[in-house]
C-alpha cells in the first residue's frame, strides 16, 4: 500500500536570490541569446545593398541584471541578457517609420526583428 506524507516546504529567500543572479544562470541566459536567439535574429534581418553598416551586422550580447521592482515577495534583482542593435537605423527597421522627402511621405514597414525573436524564444522553450 502507498502511505501519504506531508511535506512543509519553506523556500530560502537568501538561497533563491543567489540562484536568480548566480553565475550558472547568467551562463544559461548568455547562452541562450548566443546560440538561439542571435542566430535567429540575424537570419530574419533584412539586408540592403547600401555601404552602411547593415543591420545584421550590429546585433551585440549584453549581460547584466535586471532590478525591475516586481512587489513584496518577488525577488528584486535577477541575471539577464540582452540582444541589441546598435545599427543607427535599428529602429525604423525594428518598428518602421513615415519618411517625408520632397513633399512626399513615404511608409517604411518595420520588420520587427526583436519582436519576432521574442515570440520564437517563447514558442521554442520547452525544446532542449
Amino acid at each position: 500500500m502507498f502511505r501519504v506524507v506531508a511535506v512543509r516546504y519553506k523556500p530560502s529567500r537568501v538561497g533563491m536570490a543567489m540562484a536568480a543572479v548566480g553565475p550558472e544562470l547568467r551562463r544559461a541566459c548568455h547562452h541562450v541569446v548566443e546560440t538561439k536567439a542571435g542566430p535567429f535574429a540575424k537570419a530574419i534581418s533584412p539586408v540592403s545593398s547600401r555601404r552602411h553598416q547593415h543591420y545584421v551586422q550590429s546585433f551585440e550580447i549584453e549581460d547584466g541584471f535586471d532590478t525591475r521592482d516586481r512587489g513584496i515577495d518577488a525577488i528584486r534583482v535577477r541575471a539577464m541578457t540582452r540582444l541589441l542593435n546598435t545599427s543607427r537605423h535599428a529602429t525604423v527597421v525594428e518598428v518602421g517609420a513615415r519618411v517625408k522627402l520632397h513633399g512626399e511621405t513615404y511608409e517604411i514597414p518595420g520588420h520587427f526583428v526583436l519582436q519576432n525573436t521574442l515570440q520564437f524564444l517563447h514558442a521554442t522553450r520547452d525544446q532542449t
